[in-house]
């Protein structure tokens, strides 16, 4: 699949199963995001995987802060 495809018909999941991602896909997807480009190469990304439910208020509270960390980076951008 090209990516003008895949970005085309992506799909807005609004509801979730509570089915366990098989190890394999979480490989892919981790991946996935490794080989990803960032600005300027820096490559600041950190994948942490958590399979169990009790971390779901943790990545609530991460999801929450992480617009103020966007908020706050955009300051350090350069344009030259």
């Amino acid at each position: 699949m090209e990516v003008f495809e895949a970005v085309r018909t992506l799909l807005a999941v609004r509801k979730y199963q509570n089915n366990p991602v098989p190890p394999e896909i979480v490989r892919r997807i981790v991946e996935a995001g490794r080989l990803t480009g960032s600005s300027m190469n820096r490559q600041p990304l950190a994948f942490h995987c958590r399979r169990e439910p009790r971390y779901a208020a943790e990545v609530g509270r991460i999801r929450e802060n992480w617009a103020l960390y966007c908020a706050g980076s955009a300051s350090n951008c350069r344009s030259d």
